[in-house]
């Protein structure tokens, strides 16, 4: 079971309207090929599938197979829909052409005397779209995010704003300390700070400027953020491992008080010499650390380490990722630690059916590890036999260099 520990995250961003697109297919001159099915259920029901259109359940009652309603969309466009057919949860409309449903809207049908009303639809999750040389201000408070809006000659009015989950953050950071945002697809530099806000300048975003939503990652690697240990969240997890865990995945661990911190707990619950311990070296703290934690951990009966490569390679910086885990299973060698490889093996053949090239490669390097950890997909099964495959025919030809000795008895 995985403890989750402190997560730094953006907040909520300016949500757009209640509004849900359906369009047919078309072929590459503009023809229709296939209309667009539409589900309407009733708006009372407990459960809405994702992209149905809720109405008033007693109007809804009233339809029939090859009934026509008509109503004016979104962009003001009048379009027909022929009832098609009965659903579990109510009916099938089919339409040729784009519409644009939004909460309130009226549908009409000529055989019934009132017209139904759209009921209430999700709004639509919207971003801080952000542009290289962009100022993104970090907030404390939890206002909602938007991007930066310009004047009619271009003018910044106010700037790109998005509210921080971790509010000890804001005492942690310095000018110039370098933010990325969501997995490192958005770099920047911190140019101001306050107790209430930090002001980000953007150093690396795509051309055409990369949307930042709600609830994605912030790595500081340049910023002793002193965030890791148990938090109360952890402590009151750890209850539930104790009693029903054969291992328990420490996330974000930073440094030898961070274990220690933890297996005061294991002697709290008395669990010390059942649980085993995965430290999850995820930060560049840790990997710098590494050595000190490691032997505080190894007090505990069973104890590894995963390469969680995502994060890692974000704060370490994707130069210098592929030298870091060949040293993270160096120490782990050397202290006969076993090492669980992960992150984003063989993903494009467990999401596409198809691996990348060097994905292979990434799996014969894995041979240096004791467990491989893939993610799930569609493929999974692909992905299971490939592995076995290249792991098994690549075994005779590689072997660690690391000679396991058995344990010194006691004279």
């Amino acid at each position: 079971m995985d403890l989750a520990g402190p997560k730094i995250r953006t907040g909520n961003v300016k949500p757009g309207g209640r509004i849900v697109k359906f369009k047919p297919e078309k072929d590459d001159e503009g023809n229709v090929v296939n209309p667009v099915d539409i589900e309407l259920v009733s708006a009372t029901s407990k459960i809405i599938p994702t992209n149905a259109v809720p109405i008033e359940a007693e109007w809804l009652d009233q339809l029939t197979v090859d009934d026509t309603l008509s109503l004016v969309d979104a962009k003001n466009k009048f379009r027909k829909l022929k009832v098609v057919s009965v659903s579990e949860n109510g009916i099938i409309v089919r339409s040729k052409k784009r519409i644009i449903f939004k909460s309130g809207m009226l549908l009409e049908c000529k055989k019934l005397n009132k017209k139904g009303t759209i009921g209430t639809l999700p709004e639509i999750q919207k971003a801080v779209l952000l542009h290289k040389g962009d100022v993104l201000v970090v907030t404390k408070e939890s206002i909602l995010g938007s991007s930066a809006i310009v004047n009619e000659i271009g003018e910044i009015i106010e700037k790109a704003h998005i509210p921080c989950q971790f509010a000890d953050i804001f005492e942690k950071v310095n000018h110039g300390d370098l933010v990325l945002f969501d997995d490192g697809k958005i770099e920047g530099t911190i140019q101001s700070v306050s107790k209430e806000s930090f002001e980000v300048i953007i150093t690396r975003a795509v051309e055409k400027g990369t949307k930042l939503k709600a609830e994605k990652g912030m790595n500081f690697p340049n910023t002793n953020l002193g965030t890791g240990g148990l938090t109360l969240k952890d402590i009151e997890d750890l209850e539930f491992v104790a009693k029903h865990a054969d291992i328990v995945n420490f996330s974000f661990v930073n440094s030898k008080k961070d274990v220690s911190e933890l297996l005061s707990e294991f002697k709290r619950l008395g669990v010390f010499d059942i649980l085993g311990v995965i430290l999850k070296i995820e930060t560049k703290f840790a990997f710098d650390n590494l050595e000190e934690i490691l032997q505080e951990a190894m007090q505990v009966r069973d104890v590894g380490v995963m390469i969680a490569r995502g994060d890692l390679a974000v704060e370490t910086g994707w130069q210098d990722i592929g030298q870091v885990q060949h040293e993270v299973l160096s120490i782990c060698g050397s202290a006969h630690v076993p090492v669980i490889w992960a992150t984003q093996v063989l993903e494009n053949l467990a999401k596409n059916g198809l691996p990348s090239r060097s994905e292979i490669t990434d799996v014969v390097t894995a041979l240096n590890s004791e467990c491989v950890m893939v993610n799930k997909g569609p493929y999974m099964e692909d992905v299971l036999v490939l592995l076995n495959t290249i792991l098994s025919n690549m075994e005779d030809y590689q072997e660690k260099n690391e000679t396991m000795l058995p344990k010194i008895r006691k004279l």
